[in-house]
């Protein structure tokens, strides 16, 4: 009877272990296929990890792996066909090998005695507490209190690197806006981190307008995550931008997931209610732009 239960145990677990992993498609840049007539890979689908995809010149696929390690976010980037079993092994391998560069450099700076620009710490806290606040609020309060310290000279220190570009219809970076032309947000992530972007526009009057869309429907903004050491091109996101003088464009980097439409209170109020509070970790990038004449 001993003989019969275990046997029928490790005929379980062998079956459990043979079980092929299932992915969620996070969200997808460029041209992804799948299959043997190569059909376009949807987001919010799920994926066999023996399946083929091809991933094409300029594409990425972010799969959501929710059932076997919740939370966690993978990167594929590797040109051309390949099993999704495979493309996830070496993107865990290229992640341990960007994580090991990183330990370098930090291990590197502590010798030296420089602050790294990247070691997980928070970004202005002065001591005291902080407990788990909403996401969206705490997220308000930095850009409020980095954008109030960048108009007084006073630029404080960012989390997570990050750089951004405005590129016009020919793909040329644009210096100027100007309100018959069609723009391109492009944003590269320097950090070992999934990030959530979007770029705020702020007119000379005040009135404020999110250049990426949002999907306040979901409450998500996987359509906006950069993968770690990556840049993305919002290509499907081009728009007209209407700006006169002296506006500037805030480009905004969370770790978490946020609603950024909260961006559209007045900061001048969030820095009063805020003032004591800490800022989170963010990568936050303000330029000026002029109007074309």
């Amino acid at each position: 009877m001993k003989h019969t239960i275990l046997s029928i145990a490790l005929l379980v677990l062998t079956a459990l272990l043979c079980e092929a992993k299932e992915y969620c498609v996070y969200t997808i840049y460029g041209k992804v296929t799948c299959g043997e007539n190569n059909r376009t890979v949807r987001v919010k689908e799920y994926i066999d990890e023996d399946e083929f995809v091809t991933i094409h010149d300029g594409g990425c696929l972010i799969l959501y792996d929710e059932k076997n390690n919740k939370g966690r976010r993978i990167a594929l980037k590797e040109i051309g066909r390949q099993r999704i079993k495979v493309l996830v092994e070496r993107a865990d391998d290229n992640c341990m090998e960007n994580f090991m560069s990183f330990g370098k450099k930090l291990i590197s700076t502590l010798i030296s005695g420089k602050t790294p620009t990247n070691t997980g710490r928070d970004m202005s806290s002065q001591g005291g507490s902080y407990r788990a606040d909403d996401d969206n609020e705490v997220l308000l309060a930095s850009v409020a209190n980095h954008y109030s310290r960048s108009r007084s000279g006073n630029t404080p220190e960012v989390e997570y690197p990050i750089t951004f570009t405005l590129k016009d219809s020919n793909g040329a970076v644009a210096t100027r806006i100007d309100s018959n032309e069609l723009y391109t947000i492009g944003v590269t992530n320097g950090s070992s981190e999934f990030l959530f972007v979007n770029a705020l526009l702020i007119r000379p009057d005040g009135s404020k307008v999110l250049l990426l869309p949002i999907d306040t429907g979901n409450s998500c903004c996987a359509h906006l995550c950069i993968p770690p050491y990556s840049s993305v091109d919002f290509t499907q996101y081009a728009r007209f931008i209407s700006a006169p003088a002296g506006a500037e464009i805030i480009v905004i980097a969370s770790p978490v997931e946020v609603d950024f439409s909260i961006l559209y209170r007045d900061f001048d109020t969030v820095n009063a209610d805020k003032s004591a509070k800490p800022t989170t970790k963010l990568g936050c990038i303000i330029q000026h732009y002029e109007a074309e004449e």
